[in-house]
């Protein structure tokens, strides 16, 4: 994967930015970002050495923590118009050629070893020594340049017209596949601009903005994009925002609402897109013919609501991505449900006043390419609804945020596939409540992370993210042969200083809190082995499940079934070998067993009914594989009884179609890479409700 950074500034000749790592180095870090210092210390500032040209330009080359070189060329007084090549040679060194100065290297004059930066900084003629540079022994003879540095040099002019037909500034991406680079290039509104570049084949791609003058919110962003751009003679583009067409989808339903709209391309080493959550909004793309030389992906998202029914049942939405592969089509889009595939969600609710600004998120990744998406929707808490989501080249993970609980449907880099047609559930912040820990080795740390979330809810899979912590307070230790590693007092059971090598391990937590539902949690676990290749501790955890209703309660005065499963860190559902249940309807005063059905390889039970008034269950259970890993947990209040309260106040869901706007919430886009790609960007950033256009960068920028 290469290395992949966002560019939120505008970069100016002045100031030309390089990103290369120095062999062409893969992002190796678990998530795709880049690996930062251990624990919290601060990170050493990092390296910088400068050398300055025979032209007098001066190039800064900074080394990152993160391998890779940040290359910086300052022009020299009176040449700020001069554009700056960059290659690396067979060796993995970089050349860093002023243009003007391409025909006499190309012709012999000037021989290309003399814009070596790698080699010059290696033989010690950076600035900082006080070395003069020798004349070269045996300057290179002209057919010695390479096929890049001995090709022609023409005029690029380019300017660039809104669709209100005014000049208008903008920042054109022009990748450049015989450098391997992306250059960024400054159109004023003023006058065109001319850059001078070798002959060959480019990628342009930029972005235009035409406003509307009555509304600030109002306008229009077109995406244009001339991919397979030949360069053999000068050569006058206007990119003109009248060529781009109007992104146009449909669903079947004829009362879904757009929320988001995303249009993005991943283009040669860079990525555009437009995208946003405004209804009157309008963005246009400009369609391509095929493109054979490169990898070229177009992809269009969106996220719609149907307004909330009156008569109760099921809201609806849809999750749509879009992939072209090859080209940018006519952007006129039909998307039907059978294409599509179902997801019903339960959202559940403890709390009798309900939760209207619930943030269900829909995160992306592409499995065929480099790309994703993250859309969001605003739902109303407790509730039912039925969302359809794309199948094609993407697989999904879905996170509902909300007053009482931020989970996903799954944890790590672990995504969804879905097929068209087939139907899926998903149950968030369901009861009982009760522990899950996921112990792993943090190499970077030197340490294993508990990774305990006290307070879990009862779907298998699913990842609580934060905690409830008022009130709260938690003791948790590790034990390793016996022997106590350390203690702590952290909500979500800390790091032990302890490799995680084959051994007996036993972790246990107490935590109790403020709040309706498990207020008191205690819980042991243990197993034996080591960490596997993914850091993670052979433990189990033990989730409890059952129908409850919308706010956690099962029937007042009726048993309960509930089936007990065990699951391993990776997500993996070992059989049960013994398990016992016991049920308390006052706090945990008095206790009452509860048999376990181990038929099939499951764990069922029945919890019997609830004596007259009771209000919470309290569950204690322990479970234990053929392989001795177990568990013993206890939760006080684990459950609601009764039927469901009246709502003090009625839902007062946001409008279809409302932005997603809670500055408290985070905005985490698709987490399986750093390369996650343009339209990942593009919804993150728009859950705070905008129009924007993003770029994105791969490898070197010049």
């Amino acid at each position: 994967m290469r290395p992949i950074r966002l560019t939120a500034t505008v970069l100016t000749a002045a100031a030309l930015v390089a990103t290369a790592s120095a062999a062409g180095a893969a992002d190796t870090s678990p998530d795709g970002a880049s690996a930062g210092p251990p624990g919290d210390t601060a990170a050493p500032a990092a390296a910088e050495r400068t050398v300055t040209l025979l032209t007098g330009d001066r190039v800064v080359v900074r080394s990152g923590l993160d391998g890779v070189e940040r290359v910086t060329v300052e022009p020299a007084d009176g040449r700020d118009g001069v554009a700056y090549t960059q290659r690396r040679t067979d060796d993995g060194g970089l050349r860093v050629i002023p243009a003007d100065a391409l025909d006499d290297v190309a012709e012999g004059r000037l021989d290309a070893r003399l814009f070596d930066v790698t080699a010059l900084l290696e033989q010690g003629y950076d600035d900082a020594s006080e070395a003069e540079l020798p004349p070269l022994d045996e300057p290179a003879e002209p057919e010695a340049a390479t096929d890049a540095e001995a090709a022609d040099t023409f005029d690029l002019t380019l300017e660039a017209i809104d669709r209100d037909g005014q000049p208008t500034h903008v920042v054109v991406d022009l990748g450049d596949l015989g450098a391997g680079t992306v250059h960024d290039i400054l159109v004023s509104d003023e006058e065109p601009e001319t850059v001078h570049l070798p002959a060959g084949m480019y990628d342009l791609t930029t972005t235009i903005f035409t406003p509307d003058p009555a509304d600030p919110r109002l306008g229009s962003l077109a995406l244009i994009a001339l991919p397979e751009l030949v360069l053999d003679g000068d050569l006058t583009l206007t990119l003109d925002a009248h060529d781009a067409e109007p992104v146009q989808a449909t669903v079947d339903s004829p009362t879904a609402d757009p929320n988001q709209r995303a249009a993005g391309v991943d283009a040669y080493r860079h990525g555009a897109g437009v995208g946003t959550t405004f209804d009157d909004f309008e963005l246009y793309v400009t369609p391509t013919p095929e493109v054979t030389a490169y990898p070229y992906l177009f992809t269009y998202t969106s996220s719609l609501a149907e307004p909330l029914p009156a008569d109760g049942s099921p809201a609806r939405g849809y999750f749509l991505y879009l992939p072209y592969e090859g080209y940018i089509p006519e952007p006129v889009f039909e998307v039907h449900d059978e294409d599509l595939a179902q997801v019903g969600s339960t959202l559940h609710h403890t709390s009798e006043r309900p939760d209207p600004r619930t943030n269900l998120y829909a995160d992306g990744f592409g499995t065929a390419v480099n790309t994703g998406t993250s859309l969001g929707l605003v739902v109303p808490s407790p509730g039912e609804r039925v969302d359809l989501y794309s199948t094609e080249g993407i697989s999904w993970r879905t996170r509902v945020e909300g007053l009482e609980f931020r989970e996903s449907d799954t944890y790590g880099d672990r995504y969804h596939t879905y097929e068209a047609g087939q139907q899926y559930e998903r149950d968030w912040n369901a009861a009982p409540l009760g522990p899950v820990a996921r112990p792993d080795y943090e190499a970077h740390l030197d340490a294993i992370r508990a990774g305990i979330q006290p307070f879990a809810p009862s779907a298998l899979g699913h990842d609580l993210d934060g905690l409830a912590v008022s009130g709260m307070e938690s003791t948790t230790s590790l034990s390793k042969d016996g022997v106590i590693v350390g203690t702590n007092s952290d909500h979500g059971g800390g790091t032990f200083a302890v490799e995680p090598d084959d051994a007996d391990w036993e972790l246990t937590t107490s935590v109790t809190r403020d709040g309706t539902l498990a207020t008191q949690v205690d819980a042991r676990w243990s197993t034996s082995g080591a960490a596997n290749e993914n850091g993670l501790l052979p433990f189990v955890s033990l989730r409890i499940s059952g129908d409850v209703d919308l706010q956690n309660r099962a029937p007042a005065g009726e048993p309960f079934p509930v089936r007990l499963a065990l699951e391993h860190a990776d997500g993996t559902l070992p059989e049960p070998a013994a398990s016992t249940l016991e049920v308390s309807y006052d706090d945990g005063g008095t206790w009452q067993q509860v048999p376990v059905d181990l038929t099939g390889g499951e764990a069922t039970a029945t919890v019997p009914a609830p004596p007259a008034g009771a209000q919470f269950a309290s569950l204690r259970a322990s479970a234990e594989t053929a392989e001795g890993a177990a568990v013993e947990q206890t939760v006080i209040r684990a459950y609601l009884i009764g039927e469901p309260a009246t709502p003090t106040a009625s839902p007062t869901p946001s409008a279809p179609g409302e932005p997603i706007d809670d500055p408290t919430l985070p905005n985490t886009g698709a987490g399986s890479g750093g390369g996650s790609g343009i339209l990942v960007a593009l919804g993150v950033a728009l859950v705070a409700g905008a129009a924007l256009a993003f770029r994105l960068r791969r490898g070197v920028v010049a």
